[in-house]
């Protein structure tokens, strides 16, 4: 998820702690997007595997990878859910500041 993010968001070029700092918030944003759109999957095709990724979350706390681990074995389109969800960040940032991800990130 890591890679993915820096090289859909032009991050590769930043210092480490830029790129740490637009990791977390992007990460962040995507994690909650997925994660919704994810659960209305399990709700729709196997309510156990929704009370056992409810008590994974419940578990882990903000360890990110331990639940992205599970919905990418369990929920059935998971990724075509969170490429669609990464083009639907670029839109966003696109729509908010006029230009794609990496140029709001490369001019600050």
């Amino acid at each position: 998820m890591r890679l993915k993010i820096i090289e859909e968001f032009g991050l590769g070029g930043l210092p480490r702690d830029r790129q740490d700092h637009y990791l977390l918030l992007v990460g962040d944003l995507l994690f909650r997007a997925v994660i919704t759109r994810a659960t209305q999957k399990l709700a729709e095709t196997d309510e156990s595997l929704l009370d056992k990724l409810d008590k994974l979350v419940d578990t882990v706390g903000e360890d990110y990878t331990l639940v992205l681990d599970f919905l990418l074995q369990n929920v059935p389109g998971y990724q075509q859910i969170f490429t669609e969800e990464i083009e639907r960040l670029k839109k966003m940032s696109l729509a908010v500041f006029g230009v794609m991800p990496e140029t709001v990130v490369q001019g600050e």
